[in-house]
């Protein structure tokens, strides 16, 4: 076991003020995912806790099958977005997951407009039983983010991870899904700009910034996740000419790009 990331574990348990009104379940919930990490036996419970943010209190489900619990340490645990984001009045979240970033988000920036777009069956499932439990206004879209309409493959992975790409944790399953542009997802939305866009889409970052379309001079603020060979260097020669500063945060592959012009 590795003893300083258990303590740095326990003491972000301790400190986060993301649950502070659920900080008993934050610590059931790290010591039954260490549980499973050492022993033969698993225990896979779903394990209903919440968030805080000021006098907002927003209650979710932490899937133990899952990734969730990794999702839940990175996002309110140990704050990987919790930087100054302006006040933005349209999110877009690509990568949504089960809806955490938009728990997140909505307790942060009560008034924004937003909108999470996740391909996974289970994980959409997810995502919009948190949106209706906490009766957020969230528009939820079934759906990859890609360059250009149409179904893609999805390559399956182990705890609902998944990829539109496959990678060494893809577990040879695949299905297909619907996947739309960001200016169809404008479109549909009535936006005509994205304040900040989150994105966590486990490689496809690279081909969607790559492709350099004109729906990026609509984005103020980027925020979210690279992979692999994709890392800021790559970010900066695909972001920087359309007029944003790139940032690597102090977090694991999480990055910040700011317009500027």
């Amino acid at each position: 076991m590795n003893l300083t990331a258990f303590a740095k574990d326990l003491n972000s348990c301790a400190r986060s003020p993301w649950v502070r009104s659920y900080r008993l379940r934050a610590f059931a919930a790290f010591a039954i995912e260490r549980w499973n990490d050492y022993s033969p036996w698993k225990w896979q419970p779903d394990i209903e806790s919440g968030i805080t943010c000021g006098t907002r209190q927003s209650k979710l489900i932490i899937r133990m099958s899952s990734e969730d619990y990794a999702a839940y340490r990175e996002l309110f645990l140990y704050g990987y977005y919790d930087h100054d984001l302006g006040q933005p009045e349209t999110i877009l979240d690509l990568g949504a997951y089960c809806g955490y970033t938009a728990l997140a988000f909505s307790a942060r920036f009560p008034s924004a407009r937003i909108a999470a777009v996740e391909p996974h069956p289970a994980n959409f499932a997810s995502l919009k039983a948190h949106v209706s439990r906490n009766n957020l206004t969230v528009t939820a879209f079934q759906a990859a983010a890609t360059v250009a309409d149409g179904p893609v493959p999805l390559f399956l992975g182990g705890g609902m991870t998944h990829g539109l790409m496959p990678t060494a944790h893809s577990t040879g399953s695949e299905i297909t899904v619907q996947g739309l542009s960001v200016p169809t997802l404008l479109e549909r939305l009535g936006w005509e700009r994205i304040d900040l866009l989150k994105i966590d889409i486990e490689g496809a970052e690279e081909l969607l910034f790559g492709a350099r379309q004109p729906w990026l001079g609509q984005v103020r603020t980027i925020i979210g996740e690279f992979h692999g060979a994709y890392r800021i260097p790559e970010l900066r020669a695909h972001l920087e000419p359309l007029g944003f500063r790139v940032t690597e945060l102090p977090h694991p592959n999480i990055f910040l790009a700011v317009r500027t012009e």
